[in-house]
Parts: structure tokens; C-alpha cells; sequence
């Protein structure tokens, strides 16, 4: 049971609080994806203001999934984007 327990939170853990930087030319674009409580929050930054463009009570999937658009968008416009560890 301990061992559940443990391999549990590193997944859920290794979920949350993952950043994307995406660059094209001078223009930076900030995806993160923050762990609130139980749930998580998707921030954007652009243009040095940071939104709030998805929340989820319980579980990362929406912020996630949303993120992965705005990724998805941002690299057909030419963007190029990483993960920041």
C-alpha cells in the first residue's frame, strides 16, 4: 500500500507545475500549468501579462488539454516551443 501511495504522488506530482516556453524571433509565450489544491490552474504569459485561460477543481486533464491547443496554435504560427525543467 505504501508503495501505491508513493508511485501515486510522484505521478500526480510530475503532472503539475510544468512550463512551456515558446519564441519566435523576440515574442516569448509562457504556458504553465500550476497544481491549486487539488485541481490546477493554466497560466499564459504573453507580452508580460499573465492570464488565467483554464482551471480544474480536481485533476489536470482540462488544463492540460487546453494547454496543448495554445501550444498547438502558437507552433503553426511559427512558434517554436520547449518544456522548461
Amino acid at each position: 500500500m505504501k508503495i501505491f501511495l508513493l508511485i501515486s504522488f510522484v505521478l500526480s506530482s510530475t503532472a503539475f507545475a510544468n512550463t512551456i516556453e515558446c519564441q519566435s524571433g523576440a515574442d516569448k509565450r509562457v504556458l504553465e500549468v500550476a497544481e491549486i489544491e487539488k485541481g490546477c490552474e493554466l497560466k499564459y504569459t504573453k507580452a508580460g501579462n499573465t492570464e488565467v485561460k483554464a482551471t480544474q477543481k480536481i485533476g489536470d486533464t482540462k488544463c492540460v488539454e487546453v494547454r496543448d491547443n495554445i501550444q498547438k496554435k502558437l507552433e503553426g504560427a511559427g512558434y517554436s516551443c520547449a518544456e522548461v525543467k
